[in-house]
């Protein structure tokens, strides 16, 4: 069957996640003078990236919630040094995410690659990201003409890798499993969850990081490391 929809990730598929929110972390740690408690702002990002991934993992599996993440990625790095109120974590984290909303760096070739296949597919953003910035860094950075439609797992209820959120999208854009691929950097979010609904994937690789174990997960169909790999593919 024909490919007619494209679903894609947003953060570190087409929006540079790692390179802006350490940007912004380091404005934030200059602002807030952290560097008083660390050695270097390097040791403090190791620290909450480390963090911020774990968090990151058990919001996508549904242990913990938005709230949650959001107190406690910058809480917990900070918490030998510093003791505030919730209502002040989240005043710090709104900050943060101020200084977010600010940034533009796309991953390399997506804004070329995303009007070479908007020209042939429909497109679908599929997210775990916030609404506050996700909207926001869709249309800053140019990307807003070549999509037809967000999802994002905070507006239905539902976190990749849940096969729900991916039929959502589906019914929302009048496509069947078999007409659509997932997109996305995150082997656990991504690709286990276009296996879980019954769609094929290509896995935007770009660190070269080795192929997970995971039983019962579908290989992806293809793995790049440039998007624009996705103009020969596609």
């Amino acid at each position: 069957m024909a490919t007619k929809l494209l679903l894609i990730d947003l953060d570190d598929t087409l929006w540079a996640t790692h390179v802006n929110n350490k940007k912004s972390l380091e404005q934030l740690y200059t602002a807030l003078n952290w560097g008083q408690y660390f050695v270097s702002f390097e040791v403090f990002f190791s620290t909450y990236y480390r963090i911020n991934v774990e968090l990151w993992e058990r919001y996508n599996q549904g242990y913990i919630t938005k709230q949650e993440l959001a107190l406690d990625r910058l809480r917990l790095p900070l918490s030998p040094y510093l003791s505030l109120t919730q209502d002040q974590w989240r005043e710090i984290d709104e900050q943060f995410l101020s200084f977010v909303k600010q940034q533009t760096l796309l991953c390399p070739n997506a804004l070329d690659t995303m009007a070479y296949l908007k020209s042939r597919y429909d497109i679908c953003i599929l997210s775990n990201g916030f609404g506050e910035v996700q909207y926001t860094k869709i249309e800053k950075t140019g990307l807003s003409p070549y999509i037809d439609e967000v999802v994002l797992s905070e507006d239905v209820g539902i976190n990749k890798p849940a096969a729900e959120i991916f039929h959502i999208a589906l019914e929302r854009m009048g496509a069947t499993p078999g007409e659509s691929l997932m997109i996305g950097d995150s082997f656990s979010s991504d690709i286990a969850g276009a296996s879980n609904a019954g769609i094929g994937s290509i896995w935007y690789n770009a660190y070269d990081f080795p192929m997970p174990q995971s039983e019962g997960v579908k290989p992806p169909l293809h793995i790049i490391n440039d998007l624009a790999e996705l103009k020969v593919l596609l």
